[in-house]
């Protein structure tokens, strides 16, 4: 039988009919109808961030994504880069994080050592 699903349903459970309720802490305490307890939701973060375009020839730099493992990003630091002429600013909220992008166009002679170039082309097959 499973109890959680047909009989310690939350907030209405069936004590009268369940099989353990003689060993239920919850029920022996009145509280069984207080549980499971509700999480407290976290607290909106306003994020700010700048995203770097750096091109080389016919390739982007992207760099592995810190939110979101295995996808790919434009990065938002790389030593000795120049950021120039603002491109644009996006929104996006992941859960309770409301993030701000704006996109600069930008140079650097150096590579990161985890950044790849991509081609435009990759770029439509990779994450």
């Amino acid at each position: 039988m499973e109890l959680g699903a047909t009989i310690c349903v939350p907030r209405a459970p069936h004590c009268s009919e369940c099989p353990v309720a003689l060993h239920c802490a919850a029920n022996r305490a009145g509280t069984q109808n207080d549980l499971p307890l509700k999480r407290a939701k976290p607290a909106p973060e306003q994020l700010e961030r700048t995203l770097l375009v750096i091109r080389r020839n016919a390739s982007i730099l992207l760099t592995p994504s810190p939110r979101v493992k295995g996808f790919w990003d434009l990065p938002e630091h790389v030593p000795q880069a120049r950021a120039g002429p603002k491109l644009g600013e996006f929104r996006h909220t992941i859960t309770h994080r409301h993030y701000r992008f704006t996109v600069k166009e930008a140079i650097t002679r150096t590579t990161p050592a985890e950044s790849r170039w991509h081609t435009l082309q990759e770029i439509n097959q990779i994450p």
